[in-house]
């Protein structure tokens, strides 16, 4: 829904320049730029890696199919968040984008607004995790490396 309202902000910028009023498009490309962020910045559970390692550790010295069932839910619920996250990062990245290619140089009066508006975009969005930590690919892969190393020493024992 955000990656949404964000594609939706760029084919905004890229028709500001489409009007005869300009000044007042960039406005409410700001106005809905602030919505997007003041309604997104919820904060979401960011489940630990013990938990995964647990329950590996479980389906792998009882090889039930509730274990299994539950693992496979936790890791796929694990990789939709950090996907969404990706994609939320990505897309907030690409708003400047869409500023320079729009017809900026049709009123150069809005230049040094529009200057503040990249700059504002500059910074992502990503979702946030209980800890402070934000979902990504990145954090996907850490989250996989310290459950199996978690699980390593659980069935070592």
């Amino acid at each position: 829904m955000v990656k949404e309202k964000i594609r939706q902000l760029k084919e905004n910028i890229s028709e500001i320049f489409d009007d005869s009023n300009p000044k007042e498009n960039l406005r409410y490309c700001i106005k809905y730029h602030q919505a997007i962020l003041q309604g997104y910045l919820g904060h979401m559970s960011f489940m630990s890696a013990v938990v995964l390692s647990y329950l590996l550790a479980n389906t792998i010295k009882n090889p039930d199919y509730g274990y299994i069932f539950d693992f496979a839910g936790y890791i796929f619920t694990q990789f939709v968040l950090c996907y969404a996250g990706q994609v939320i990062y990505d897309e907030t990245i690409d708003i400047k984008n869409a500023i320079w290619k729009s017809n900026w140089h049709r009123d150069l009066t809005l230049a040094k607004d529009l200057q503040i508006v990249m700059m504002r975009s500059q910074k992502a969005m990503f979702l946030e995790g209980f800890l402070g930590g934000s979902f990504n690919f990145e954090t996907w892969i850490l989250i996989l490396k310290t459950a199996y190393t978690y699980t390593t020493l659980l069935n070592s024992q």
